[in-house]
């Protein structure tokens, strides 16, 4: 147990200097005017009005009430500030490799296999996209529709010496949108290492 507990906050110091500048960092023309800058229920903060919105309305063709709702939630309680929501998006970064490498040595019980997959995880170049625009959380955080086709290696990470129900965990936790981070071999030398 404290072997993870020092894992754990290995990885969040990991992650956190190489991600600390994002406090730093602005809107970007990408997807941020279309969900936050220029969109009036966004930056109106939780409002009745923005919540019926949310749960009817699509932006830029894609419904995802929960990103929206998170990018409200923001707005209500840091204003329309780009540093508090690259903040925001690193700290679903960290929860989310927290839970990967939780999850994974929970159902391995290899700590340095699932140390390794939740770091590669974490620090790939791929893992700055959501640190640079404040509005990508559906896709990056919680999962996206390539999400399946990327995660077809991820029990080579997890379960090289897990048993079958092991693997059902792991890719269970993928199927919730939680991502390993081992895409494929060109992508991440860890699911090489660990296979």
């Amino acid at each position: 147990m404290r072997l993870r507990i020092g894992i754990s906050a290995l990885l969040v110091i990991a992650t956190v200097a190489v991600f600390a500048a994002v406090r730093d960092f602005g809107f970007l023309n990408f997807d941020d005017h279309l969900y936050v800058l220029t969109n009036p229920n966004v930056r109106s903060g939780i409002t009745l009005d923005g919540l019926r919105w949310l749960f009817s309305t699509p932006v830029a063709g894609n419904w995802h009430p929960l990103t929206m709702f998170s990018l409200m939630l923001d707005v209500e309680f840091f204003g329309v500030n780009p540093g508090a929501m690259h903040g925001v998006n690193l700290v679903i970064h960290l929860a989310n490799t927290l839970l990967v490498f939780w999850l994974l040595a929970l159902a391995t019980g290899a700590n340095g296999r699932s140390a390794l997959c939740a770091a590669s995880r974490a620090l790939r170049r791929s893992s700055l996209a959501p640190q640079c625009a404040c509005s990508p959380r559906s896709a990056t955080h919680c999962g996206d529709s390539a999400g399946s086709a990327r995660l077809r290696p991820m029990p080579a990470c997890a379960t090289a010496s897990a048993p079958p129900a092991a693997a059902r965990i792991a890719h269970s936790s993928t199927a919730l949108g939680f991502r390993c981070g081992c895409a494929d071999a060109a992508d991440n030398p860890w699911c090489i290492l660990t296979a």
